[in-house]
């Protein structure tokens, strides 16, 4: 499965939805297969699985060097019945979306405007896209200039993956229907943040609109009773091993109790049922799990939990690019936590505050405060009231698992399981006291701090990571040590 898997998907609903909405009409051209390649950054290939579909669905006509044309031809009342059909059943999600994207993307912008060095790093992106930047959409633009630059593929991917459940709702104006549907006169020139701030005006004057539409035509095509769907967040991936996935989530589990030390792990086939994997997917993630000294399989007897670490070999392709998720999980975390605990907590009811001080204590007090943000996140995945919200962080805290393969070998050091008490310990008195401004910088501020410990290169991270080992494993000097 190649990585761009995702993105074949996402430029086929793009163009498809585009065609069937009659934003294309038949006998229009549409954009070269270079121009999509600069939009969408992706290879040329990706975009040609995405034109081959079409043409199988006889949306479009693609000849050898000739622009493709749309062939569907469709009736203004299809057009009508085609946005009925998709916008009724996600109207939930296109009301959850303004709140959601504040909250997930507006920290990222916010990040750009105060980084001084923000110039240099998108002058290439500049000059790489500016045949079509005059032209973009404006969250296109927002995309190339805020988010391309972090090198953040997982960021990226939830960026369009948003935008293509609303339909793209932002990237049909021009600016002289935005000067007309705000009633105010057009600079002659726009910065970022006059663009966003127009764009959420704009949007909410389109939302309005496609809400109204969605009631008349709920209605007028008999769509009363369609099946909501919801947004979901597709991952882009490099073929993705669900063994190791899976022996993430049961060292994560192993930790929290569920499988304790000198305990034996469930029959295979019980296993198989539990996680709705195959037989064979379960003794492979076994002989993943035996490999770093999680566990030790006997013949005969079944899997016992030693958790005695190994060394791990992270140059697989697999295990690299889980890594890679991992950190990017931290990254995204580190930006937009703060606005998403204080969104959550201002919605939740005062005594889950101690329910949730608690959990921590515990962590704090069993020496595994390197867990304090699997619960964080576990809390804000039951209590946000934002869907989009809740369905994003349960896939970061997916990947944040996969920092449990990383502490094995520092279970024994002291220094290790002792690194977050301390701001653990402040983050529980700002619960207690109802504090949860204070809760939420302190919690972004310890996230920042488990984020410098990974590299910013995953090339190097096993050297990295190695040195980290060293410094958490070595004794602390005392202060009439150091003056001696």
């Amino acid at each position: 499965m190649e990585k761009n898997i995702g993105l074949n998907e996402l430029i086929y609903d793009y163009y498809e939805s585009r065609i069937l909405f009659g934003h294309y009409k038949y006998g229009d051209p549409l954009p070269s297969i270079s121009q999509i390649c600069d939009i969408f950054q992706v290879g040329r290939n990706t975009v040609r699985a995405a034109f081959s579909r079409l043409n199988e669905k006889g949306y479009i006509l693609s000849e050898e060097r000739k622009a493709s044309i749309v062939v569907y031809q469709g009736t203004p009342e299809d057009f009508e019945k085609n946005q009925a059909s998709y916008f009724v059943p996600r109207e939930d999600g296109i009301r959850d979306f303004s709140l959601a994207a504040k909250l997930l993307f507006l920290p990222v912008w916010e990040k750009e405007l105060k980084n001084s060095s923000k110039l240099n790093q998108i002058i290439p992106y500049r000059k790489k896209y500016e045949k079509f930047m005059d032209e973009a959409p404006s969250m296109v633009k927002f995309c190339v200039e805020n988010i391309f630059p972090m090198n953040n593929g997982l960021l990226s991917n939830l960026y369009w993956e948003c935008l293509r459940y609303v339909n793209f709702l932002h990237s049909d104006w021009k600016a002289e229907d935005l000067a007309q549907a705000l009633g105010t006169p057009m600079p002659s020139s726009l910065t970022l943040s006059q663009i966003l701030q127009l764009e959420e005006n704009y949007y909410s004057i389109k939302r309005q609109e496609l809400m109204e539409f969605i009631n008349v035509t709920r209605e007028k095509y008999h769509l009363e009773s369609i099946k909501p769907i919801p947004f979901k967040w597709n991952i882009y991936r490099q073929r993705p091993q669900v063994r190791y996935s899976l022996a993430a989530k049961i060292i994560g589990e192993i930790f929290w109790g569920r499988y304790p030390i000198g305990s034996f792990l469930p029959p295979l086939t019980d296993m198989a049922e539990q996680y709705g994997v195959s037989l064979i997917t379960v003794r492979r993630t076994l002989s993943v799990l035996n490999s770093l000294g999680v566990t030790t399989s006997y013949r005969g007897s079944g899997t016992k939990v030693c958790m005695e670490s190994k060394p791990i070999d992270l140059s697989t392709s697999d295990i690299h690019e889980d890594l890679r998720l991992h950190r990017e999980s931290l990254q995204f975390l580190a930006l937009t936590i703060r606005g998403v605990l204080l969104f959550t907590l201002e919605a939740t009811p005062i005594e889950q505050y101690q329910k949730l001080a608690q959990d921590l204590s515990e962590v704090r007090e069993k020496k595994q405060g390197f867990l304090c943000f699997g619960i964080i996140l576990d809390f804000i995945c039951e209590e946000c009231p934002s869907a989009m919200v809740r369905e994003c962080y349960s896939k970061l805290e997916d990947f944040i698992v996969w920092g449990c393969i990383m502490v094995l070998p520092l279970l024994k050091s002291e220094r290790f399981t002792t690194m977050h008490d301390k701001g653990i310990q402040q983050m529980e008195i700002h619960l207690s006291s109802h504090d949860i401004e204070a809760f939420a910088n302190d919690c972004q501020a310890l996230m920042e701090a488990h984020l410098k410990n990974s590299s910013s290169n995953i090339e190097t991270f096993a050297d990295d990571w190695d040195a980290f080992i060293l410094a958490a494993k070595e004794p602390e000097v005392t202060k009439n040590e150091s003056s001696t």
